[in-house]
């Protein structure tokens, strides 16, 4: 979105322009990677995302996921179509920054994100060792016990994922992500132009941002950890939610909290 805003891309180029060989590649668009409408096969999915989860450490990175996705083609559906949460659009779209703006994702998030934010406390990892103290648990089910999965190979997530920040930066980000602090106001208001994920009457999806009835903002899971983040604009009010635990299923353990936690402080903002 900023490469758009400085005019350096448009969100009506194709992915040919830079994976020509890429299914459907020369009728994706960028808009479509933002919005989750891409209709491509998203290779991290459940059988991957298990493998993650055993081997923390896994050798991928995003050349290789992307590839599985391509070999996948069979299973891609028309772009614009239906919105589905895909991880691999945003691998991509990692990428097209990469090249488009000569520089790495660290150095560009740093620069354009982070610096202007002032979120000191957040950063694309390039090291598998997380800082500070705060440890990330998933419950093994065959010895009963919780296993450390706080060391894990950030590249395996990549665009879609591999961050980490404290939760006085994400306060800010979440902010900014629905004010549009970054960008012109024409490019924030086709962002908050959402749709329904997979027909979803109340979880939808705009550009890079979720909406979750009347709440913006976005939640996310990684081996070990489960986040909520997100804005309730009539409050001005903030909420996150982190648990330092996700299980081999990779079902969120602060979705239900969001919910619940909501439904108590804004009642009258709730739909569920």
């Amino acid at each position: 979105m900023k490469l758009v805003s400085a005019g350096t891309i448009t969100k009506a180029s194709k992915l040919s322009t830079w994976y020509p060989d890429f299914p459907n590649a020369e009728i994706i668009t960028i808009e479509q990677l933002l919005q989750m409408r891409s209709g491509i096969f998203d290779s991290l999915d459940d059988e991957l995302i298990g493998l993650y989860y055993d081997d923390p450490l896994m050798k991928v990175d995003a050349d290789s996921l992307i590839k599985l996705s391509a070999l996948n083609a069979k299973k891609f559906t028309e772009p614009d179509v239906k919105t589905v949460y895909c991880n691999i659009g945003y691998v991509l779209l990692e990428q097209i920054v990469e090249k488009v703006s000569g520089k790495d994702i660290r150095t560009y998030l740093k620069e354009n994100i982070f610096d202007p934010l002032g979120l000191s406390n957040t950063a694309y990892p390039e090291i598998t060792d997380l800082p500070g103290t705060n440890l990330g648990y998933g419950w093994n089910s065959s010895s009963k016990e919780f296993e450390d999965k706080t060391v894990l190979n950030p590249n395996v997530p990549g665009g879609a994922g591999a961050m980490y920040s404290t939760i006085a930066d994400l306060r800010t980000y979440v902010r900014a992500l629905y004010t549009g602090e970054l960008l012109t106001p024409e490019l924030q208001k086709e962002r908050m132009h959402t749709s329904g994920i997979n027909g979803s009457q109340i979880v939808k999806y705009g550009e890079g941002i979720g909406q979750v009835g009347k709440f913006w903002g976005h939640n996310g899971t990684i081996m070990g950890f489960s986040t909520e983040m997100y804005y309730l604009p009539e409050k001005d009010a903030v909420i996150i939610i982190c648990v330092n635990r996700l299980d081999k299923d990779d079902v969120s353990m602060t979705s239900n909290l969001f919910a619940a936690v909501t439904k108590i402080i804004f009642p009258e903002y709730v739909d569920w």
